[in-house]
């Protein structure tokens, strides 16, 4: 018997939807901030065996606003994904959590006919089929060198307008485009 078995399968979370996002958008950037933490406390530990006390705490509390600052740029990369997803839980009145509960999740995504929700470089992009009325103007992003972007229409009429790279767009075309899962022989 396998271990999962007989268990209740439950959903994705919010929360766990942006530690995904951040793991996989960051893995070098988290090494790199690891890195420059411990290189940081070798130099303040040398600055107290010289004596220079003062020169320290302006170091450790750079270093800790710095670390700050990086963790939250990548957090807020995520947040943009999970408004719109608390948006459709709204329009659409759900919960995440208890509707993915059947949705198969690999290494950067979760997918089925009803969900397209992929993390990729610190970006979510997470959709209820019933909530996009239509998906256009894929096109590459000036401001992002490998980014494009693509507008999808909500379900009330609103235009959203996300950024991420041309493989994850493309798939959400793709879903979008596809056709029902009963008519799949």
């Amino acid at each position: 018997m396998k271990r999962n078995e007989g268990k209740k399968q439950h959903g994705l979370t919010k929360s766990g939807l942006i530690l995904r996002a951040v793991r996989s958008g960051t893995g070098n950037g988290l090494v790199f901030c690891f890195l420059l933490v411990c290189f940081s406390a070798m130099l303040i530990c040398g600055l107290i065996m010289r004596g220079l006390g003062r020169w320290i705490i302006a170091l450790v509390i750079l270093c800790f606003v710095g670390c700050a600052v990086i963790a939250a740029v990548f957090l807020l990369t995520s947040v943009e994904g999970v408004l719109l997803l608390r948006q459709q839980e709204k329009e659409l009145n759900f919960t995440f959590r208890q509707d993915t509960g059947s949705v198969p999740v690999d290494e950067y995504s979760a997918v089925d006919y009803r969900w397209f929700i992929r993390w990729d470089t610190g970006r979510i992009l997470a959709f209820r089929r019933d909530f996009i009325r239509s998906v256009h103007h894929f096109r590459k992003d000036p401001l992002y060198p490998r980014g494009y972007t693509v507008l999808v229409t909500d379900c009330r009429g609103r235009t959203h307008l996300l950024h991420g790279r041309s493989g994850a767009l493309k798939q959400l075309k793709k879903w979008y485009n596809a056709p029902p899962a009963d008519s799949i022989h």
